[in-house]
C-alpha cells in the first residue's frame, strides 16, 4: 500500500469532514493523479497498489468512496469491489474494457472508461456520494 495523500495526519478540521476516497490503481502515476485529483478539492486519498493488498485493506477500513482498476496486479479486482459494496460504499470500476460494462452495472457498480478526463471522475465521484467535490481548475492534469 502507498500512500499519495495522506488521510491520517495533520487533517484541518473541514478536511475530517471531506470524504475519504480508497484508490485501487496499480499504475503509480495515474494513482498519483488520482490522488491529486481529489486533494485539489481538499478530499483525504489513499491509493492501493495491488488486488490482494486492496482486499486486506478494505476488510479493515471503510473509505466513503472506492475508484478501482477493473484489471490490477493480482488479478481482476470485483472481489476488492464486493467488500467495499457489502459495506455499503460506493464502488466505481474504471478499465478500458469496454466489453466489462454490463457485469460491472449488472453488479450494482459506477463505471468510467479510460481514458477519461479528471472532470468526468469528479462528476462520477459526486454523484456516487450524492455531493458535490469540485475542486480547483483540473483541466492541467492529464490522465490517460
Amino acid at each position: 500500500m502507498t500512500p499519495d495523500c495522506s488521510p491520517h495526519s495533520g487533517l484541518r478540521d473541514d478536511q475530517a469532514k471531506r470524504p475519504y476516497i480508497v484508490i485501487v490503481e496499480d499504475d503509480d502515476a495515474l494513482a498519483r493523479l488520482l490522488c491529486e485529483v481529489f486533494a485539489r478539492g481538499g478530499n483525504r486519498c489513499f491509493a492501493i497498489r495491488s488486488k490482494t493488498s486492496a482486499e486486506q485493506f478494505l476488510r479493515q477500513v471503510r473509505p466513503d468512496l472506492v475508484i478501482l482498476d477493473y484489471q490490477l496486479v493480482g488479478g481482476v479486482g470485483l472481489e476488492a469491489a464486493q467488500i467495499a459494496s457489502e459495506k455499503n460504499v460506493p464502488v466505481i470500476i474504471t478499465s478500458g474494457h469496454i466489453d466489462i460494462f454490463d457485469r460491472v452495472k449488472k453488479a450494482g457498480y459506477f463505471y468510467l472508461r479510460k481514458p477519461f478526463a479528471p472532470t468526468d471522475l469528479l462528476n462520477l465521484a459526486s454523484m456516487a456520494l450524492g455531493i458535490d467535490l469540485a475542486s480547483s481548475d483540473h483541466r492541467m492534469i492529464q490522465l490517460h
